[in-house]
C-alpha cells in the first residue's frame, strides 16, 4: 500500500521530470521504484501538466508487464496522431507484439503500392511510415521489411525519402550533418 508520504515523494519525483537540473536523477529513481511508481505516473498522465513523452519514457524504462499495459492502453485510446507515433515506437522498440494488429489497422488499403505518400499530407505520410517502422521493428511479417528494402534501393526519390525516414526511425540510417564552413 502506498502511504501518504511515499505518494508525495512520487509526485515530487514526477514534478522533477520537468526540471532540467533534476530530470536525470528523478527519472532514474522512478524507474528504480518499478511498478510502485506506475499509479503516480498514470495520475500525472491524466493531469497532462507534464511532458507526456517523458512520462511514457519512464513507463517504458520500468520494463514490466504492468508498465507496458499502461502504455498499450494509452496507445489504443489515444486520438492524437503524434502521441500514437511516440507510443507505437516505444512499444515496438521494446518488442511488444500485442500492438501488431492495431498497427496493421492504421495502414491504408494497398499500402505497398505507395500511393499514400503522394496523396496524403506530410504529417499523414510520417504517421503511416512510423506505423510501418514499428511493424518492421516487431518483425511481424517479412513483407514489411521486403517492401522497405525494395523502395530504399529503388530509383524513385520520393519513395527513397520515405525509406530514409523509416530507416532513421529504425536507427539504421545516421542523419548526415554537413559542416557549414565547407
Amino acid at each position: 500500500m502506498v502511504t501518504k508520504d511515499s505518494s508525495a515523494n512520487l509526485e515530487k519525483l514526477i514534478s522533477q521530470l520537468s526540471s532540467e537540473a533534476d530530470v536525470a536523477d528523478a527519472f532514474e529513481r522512478l524507474v528504480h521504484l518499478g511498478d510502485s511508481a506506475i499509479p503516480a505516473l498514470v495520475k500525472a498522465l491524466r493531469n497532462a501538466e507534464q511532458d507526456r513523452e517523458v512520462l511514457y519514457s519512464a513507463l517504458s524504462s520500468i520494463e514490466t508487464d504492468a508498465a507496458y499495459a499502461v502504455l498499450t492502453e494509452q496507445l489504443f485510446k489515444s486520438t492524437d496522431k503524434q502521441e500514437q507515433t511516440t507510443l507505437a515506437l516505444l512499444l515496438a522498440q521494446d518488442g511488444r507484439g500485442e500492438i501488431s494488429s492495431w498497427l496493421i489497422k492504421q495502414l491504408p488499403a494497398h499500402w505497398q503500392e505507395g500511393k499514400w505518400w503522394q496523396q496524403a499530407g506530410h504529417a499523414q505520410s510520417e504517421y503511416i511510415a512510423t506505423m510501418l517502422a514499428s511493424l518492421i521493428s516487431l518483425d511481424v511479417d517479412p513483407a514489411y521489411l521486403d517492401w522497405y528494402e525494395k523502395i530504399l534501393d529503388g530509383e524513385d526519390e520520393k519513395k527513397q525519402d520515405i525509406a530514409i525516414f523509416i530507416g532513421e526511425l529504425l536507427g539504421e540510417v545516421d542523419i548526415i550533418e554537413y559542416d557549414e564552413d565547407i
